[in-house]
């Protein structure tokens, strides 16, 4: 698993160059975070944490709108979740490309969203979905 992982980090790096990757990412559970984060700060993206979705919507509106490349958001957070959060983050910059971090089954909740990652998250599927979603904006 982590070779396949390895891979997936050099095909990224050698795909978008030396252009600077900026993520935000919000969910409240702090391993989760410290997972993605670090394997996100292999690839050489610079990530940026929030433990739920209020926080998130406040670094996403005092950045300027295209500053992050991708947003993670986890659906089930407090005070603000990531299904609330989704709308507001979009109202700021209806071009956002936001990935939800889920363990529901249906999409209906998530219009809007350009991926849907299951938990729990695989490092490889979030690496995959991270790397179509920034080459297809590209």
């Amino acid at each position: 698993m982590q070779a396949e992982i390895e891979k997936i980090i050099a095909r990224i790096k050698q795909r978008i160059g030396n252009r600077e990757i900026n993520i935000l990412i919000a969910d409240d559970e702090e391993y989760i975070r410290e997972m993605v984060v670090g394997t996100l700060n292999n690839c050489g993206f610079e990530c940026f944490e929030n433990s739920n979705g209020k926080d998130a919507v406040s670094t996403y509106r005092a950045n300027p709108p295209h500053f992050f490349s991708i947003v993670l958001l986890d659906d089930r957070m407090r005070p603000l979740d990531g299904r609330e959060a989704l709308p507001q983050i979009l109202e700021i910059n209806p071009e956002a490309r936001v990935v939800m971090f889920t363990t529901a089954v249906s999409e209906v909740d998530f219009k809007g969203a350009v991926a849907l990652v299951h938990k729990p998250v695989r490092m490889f599927v979030l690496l995959n979905v991270i790397e179509d979603v920034l080459i297809s904006s590209m």
